[in-house]
């Protein structure tokens, strides 16, 4: 069936936050691919011994390969996990119903910081996907953010601070695939192997990094810093900490239809609608929607927004 609503349970500790002791941890360039351990996981023993390895880690690196285009609500196909000893790519169509139990605990632990790049995808995939929280994140997406860096994407950063060009090719790969070709376990496998070492550069960099030269609308408006001399960590530093955390606290809440939704998009056209088309891109909007879910694919698949655009302009009075 359709999964439409998650909530986050109490169990969940939300304000768990680890304030980092190393702060001026030292940040040595990643071993390269080729020297690390690296395991492709698709069995619940190699789940559950990796899992084992994990799990004294001081910070797991962590990514999500999905597919959404033939899928309503889209599912997560791999994951993958580094830490600072090896790297492991986890199919998760084989192991969907096991992720969960085997590895929720590790995922919510608060004692490990988790590092992704722009994790607001990944919190809600694991939700969805496998019922699975995170405690403890550090978002090198937010942390770029926060450093004022013209771009946010780990492919800017990862060019920034490693002289990395990730295969561009592997971008919008059907990650339902199987066998893996060895071309997309290497991207899937590069999104975490060099993570650690980026959390580490940006961590640095945001200790000495003032509150004052950042953008003032990334600062909460109801969050305070440390009084100076409270901390080890700098308000900066704790700034991308307080923003993953709130990343971390919002639930999966399905696929719902909303007039909002359906506005937005409607502002975001190259058509400026007005009645009576934009009453024809509303029943339209609405009625992809709907079809899509019946038939369990992605809204662009019905019907692409561009056509959509065209024949609200047309102002159809029947499907």
């Amino acid at each position: 069936g359709v999964l439409d609503d998650l909530a986050n349970p109490e169990a969940y500790p939300p304000g768990a936050l680890k304030v980092p002791d190393d702060v001026e941890l030292e940040a040595g360039r990643p071993a390269p691919v080729e020297e690390t351990p690296f395991a492709l996981v698709d069995t619940v023993p190699q789940l559950r011994a990796l899992a084992e390895r994990l799990r004294d880690c001081a910070e797991l690196a962590i990514d999500l390969e999905a597919h959404q285009y033939h899928s309503f609500l889209g599912f997560s196909c791999l994951m993958q996990l580094s830490s600072r000893h090896e790297d492991a790519v986890i199919d998760t169509l084989a192991l969907r119903s096991h992720i969960g139990p085997v590895l929720g605990p590790l995922l919510a632990d608060p004692k490990i910081t988790k590092v992704l790049h722009g994790s607001d995808g990944d919190v809600m995939w694991l939700q969805r996907d496998f019922g699975c929280f995170l405690a403890n994140v550090f978002d090198t997406g937010q942390a770029s953010r926060v450093l004022g860096y013209p771009s946010a994407g780990l492919a800017y950063v990862l060019k920034r601070h490693l002289d990395l060009s990730p295969d561009k090719r592997y971008q919008l790969a059907d990650w339902r695939v199987r066998p893996l070709t060895p071309g997309m376990l290497a991207y899937a496998r590069g999104d975490t192997h060099s993570l650690l070492h980026v959390h580490d550069v940006l961590k640095q960099e945001l200790q000495e990094h003032a509150l004052e030269h950042v953008v003032p609308t990334l600062v909460p408006l109801d969050w305070q810093p440390p009084a100076a001399g409270s901390c080890e960590a700098s308000p900066a530093l704790l700034l991308v900490l307080e923003r993953s955390r709130r990343i971390c606290l919002q639930s999966y809440a399905g696929e719902r239809w909303s007039l909002e939704s359906c506005f937005a998009q409607a502002r975001r056209a190259q058509t400026s609608f007005a009645d009576p088309a934009l009453s024809a891109f509303v029943a339209l909007h609405r009625w992809r929607h709907a079809l899509a879910r019946r038939m369990d694919e992605s809204t662009g698949a019905v019907l692409s927004r561009g056509p959509l655009e065209r024949l609200a302009a047309l102002q159809p009075s029947s499907a």
